[in-house]
């Protein structure tokens, strides 16, 4: 298996532990019941929202044959025009936040305050981000402006979500390659863990 599969495999485990702890929220969950998990792409006004996007059914293809979790086959787009279209994901998949509506922006501030979590996947072609660093940097500003005490820092080897539910013995699973390692950026609003953004992987281009 590919170590970019590693990573978003653990962090789906991950996020599917945190959900089935949770009551639901709204009566879009109800089809999760029984520990069906589905994950869905913010869609933005962003030109580059679904790039790669022929690459989700493979790679949802693929986690199910070589995991036990209840992931969904079907790969799902999601809008953040109103909290309750977002609540039905528990997980979603981003590219860039900075292209939400002010609306969407706050519902998607409180999809967060209600339990949900995001995954950044920020692309390297540098004809979309020139600056894997500045893409950083806008998307925690973005974030900040919802949540005030918001922090974020690099998740070394031994943190959880490299171990809670999958095990890796080689250490993180971050891209090797021409390009330097990225390290995997966690996002907090003080002690709770919001999403992770990822630095230059393009971890559904791998299945596409």
């Amino acid at each position: 298996m590919p170590r970019t599969f590693y990573l978003l495999l653990l962090v789906l485990a991950f996020v599917q532990g945190l959900h089935a702890a949770e009551t639901p929220s709204s009566p879009n969950t109800e089809r999760l019941r029984g520990g069906k998990f589905e994950w869905a792409r913010l869609q933005t006004n962003g030109v580059y929202w679904n790039r790669h996007a022929n690459g989700d059914p493979a790679l949802l293809a693929y986690l199910r044959r070589v995991t036990v979790l209840n992931l969904d086959p079907v790969w799902h787009s999601v809008r953040a025009t109103t909290v309750d279209a977002l609540t039905g994901y528990p997980f979603i998949y981003c590219d860039n936040l900075t292209y939400l509506t002010p609306e969407e922006t706050r519902n998607f501030g409180e999809y967060l305050r209600r339990g949900g979590f995001f995954f950044i996947d920020g692309c390297e072609n540098p004809e979309i981000n020139p600056s894997l660093a500045w893409f950083l940097q806008a998307q925690v500003s973005f974030l900040k402006a919802q949540f005030p005490n918001l922090r974020t820092e690099e998740l070394k080897p031994t943190h959880d979500i490299f171990s809670v539910y999958f095990r890796i013995t080689a250490g993180p699973p971050y891209r090797k390659g021409k390009n330097p390692q990225y390290p995997l950026h966690a996002v907090f609003d003080g002690d709770r863990l919001l999403g992770v953004i990822l630095l230059g992987n393009n971890l559904v281009n791998v299945a596409a």
